[in-house]
């Protein structure tokens, strides 16, 4: 599933991939997330954006640690959700 946020500067519209075809001009913002979406897809849109290769490796481990880092044109932050399977006592 991929869930899309634009902001153009003035408003925020939300929906799914088609909004990831419009243009991204300066001072406007796009937040992607992506949910288990098919492997073709997801590489696809890493693809477009250009992504770091090891950025693309980190996003598709089924366990990672929270993280951001930050490009010259773009943001990456991945957070997974805790499970009872995550191995974690208290």
């Amino acid at each position: 599933m991929i869930n899309v946020c634009f902001y153009d500067g003035t408003q925020l519209t939300r929906g799914g991939a088609e909004l990831i075809q419009l243009p991204v001009a300066e001072g406007s913002y796009l937040w992607l997330d992506l949910e288990q979406e098919a492997d073709k897809s997801e590489l696809r849109i890493f693809d477009q954006f250009g992504c770091h290769p090891l950025t693309v490796q980190d996003a598709r481990r089924p366990r990672h640690p929270p993280k951001t880092e930050h490009f010259s044109d773009q943001s990456f932050v991945l957070l997974r959700e805790l499970t009872a399977n995550d191995g974690l006592e208290f």
